[in-house]
């Protein structure tokens, strides 16, 4: 299929691209005669939404081009890195020791949420020590983020996932969150999708400062970045420091300078068209931030391209 988006599990993706490095869109050919796989993300995502419209826009370059459905962050990292996708959507924190990947931009930031009920009496991430805590699961964006940031808060260890942490998705931690079944919750993002949303129109929640947490990790994990939650997001009478993770589209480094150049050039020439409508917050492809990515090397091509037309 070209141009649009296919769903897959773990072995489905390996089956049905397998092939590709060896039919030669991983060999450097200028023109790949099979299409380029994008590792996107989960349903309904704008992730998914913007890998869609970046095959669509290959396509009419000349490079057909396919969105795949997977389970997020990790799946594409994985996928890539194995050369069974030949772009992919993920945080920088999950590629810091992935070799083979690289960068070809920055697409946006996702913020850190952690977050307690307006009338629980925790006002500082450190007072969640040994309290039950809903994070994101294993695999997805904000999950590495969660666990550094619970840790380095004094909340615990990874040794409690599973345990006092508790993977859940973001509509699920809320709720949890309101039924005072875990203390807090962390999810990743921008404006609080309608599922999370939805319970903070009935229920007080309140975002915890981050800085201390991020003065920790930055030594360690020069990825994540100081941000701010807008107060109007938990009806706060302040803005709220949190930590911000970069998420970028990556490649193999042997993917072929045609299809770098190209996409570099539909995101500096085609923005507008590759924003999804609905991003949650999300900014995608501010001209500022399309370089800065958090440390991971830029594919080779792409530094060229990207020369040639900043000048």
């Amino acid at each position: 299929m070209t141009g649009g988006s296919r769903a897959i599990g773990r072995r489905a993706l390996l089956g049905a691209v397998g092939g590709l490095l060896g039919a030669g869109l991983l060999g450097g050919c200028s023109r790949p005669a099979h299409p380029v796989v994008i590792a996107a993300g989960p349903t309904d995502t704008p992730d998914l939404a913007f890998a869609r419209l970046l095959a669509a826009a290959l396509d009419r370059a000349g490079h057909p081009a396919t969105a795949l459905i997977t389970s997020g962050n990790l799946e594409n990292v994985q996928a890539v890195g194995e050369s069974q996708a030949h772009l992919g959507i993920c945080t920088a924190d999950t590629i810091e020791r992935r070799g083979p990947l690289v960068a070809l931009a920055q697409l946006h930031q996702r913020h850190l949420h952690l977050v307690t009920r307006g009338d629980s009496g925790i006002t500082a991430a450190e007072e969640l020590r040994d309290r039950r805590i809903a994070v994101p699961p294993r695999g997805v964006a904000g999950h590495e983020a969660a666990v550094r940031v619970l840790a380095a808060v004094g909340a615990g260890s990874v040794d409690d996932l599973d345990g006092k942490w508790m993977p859940m998705e973001d509509g699920a931690a809320a709720r949890a969150v309101a039924g005072r079944r875990v203390e807090a919750m962390i999810w990743a993002g921008a404006l609080p999708p309608a599922d999370v949303a939805a319970v903070e129109a009935v229920t007080a929640l309140r975002a915890l400062d981050l800085s201390a947490a991020l003065t920790r990790l930055r030594p360690a994990n020069g990825t994540y970045q100081a941000a701010r939650l807008p107060a109007a997001i938990y009806h706060q009478s302040t803005e709220v420091a949190t930590i911000a993770i970069p998420t970028l589209l990556v490649c193999h480094g042997n993917l072929p300078h045609g299809v770098a150049s190209t996409v570099v050039d539909l995101l500096l020439d085609r923005a507008e068209e590759l924003v999804p409508a609905s991003t949650y917050g999300l900014q995608y492809l501010s001209p500022a931030n399309l370089i800065d990515t958090a440390g991971v090397e830029l594919h080779f091509d792409a530094v060229r391209r990207y020369r040639v037309r900043y000048g």
